[in-house]
């Protein structure tokens, strides 16, 4: 059940998000879960997952796509990002993730 981290309340309101906002850290991924490894993600192609500040002052951890994950000196902190979502397998097998790429 989703809930306030600072006063535990479940009183909450859905708020429209302008899906922009800056990379604040992330982590390339080269040692998979299965999940992923199904998906073909490992040593030969990781991928990247991150925090992203939003320009309405909450942080988001999401999928960061878009990026030279082989030169992870070119990836900078603070760099402009825009939320999208990343649509995978078919039908009942059909996930949709978040994922933010440099705006």
């Amino acid at each position: 059940q989703p809930l306030c981290p600072s006063c535990r309340s479940t009183d909450l309101e859905l708020l429209d998000l302008s899906g922009r906002g800056t990379l604040k850290t992330f982590t390339i991924i080269t040692v998979a879960p299965p999940d992923m490894a199904a998906r073909g993600y490992g040593p030969e192609q990781p991928y990247c997952t991150g925090v992203v500040s939003l320009a309405e002052g909450c942080d988001v951890v999401a999928r960061i796509e878009g990026l030279n994950l082989s030169d992870p000196e070119s990836i900078r902190i603070g760099t402009e990002m825009k939320a999208g979502f990343l649509h995978q397998g078919e039908a009942e097998e059909l996930d949709t993730v978040l994922t933010f790429e440099p705006a």
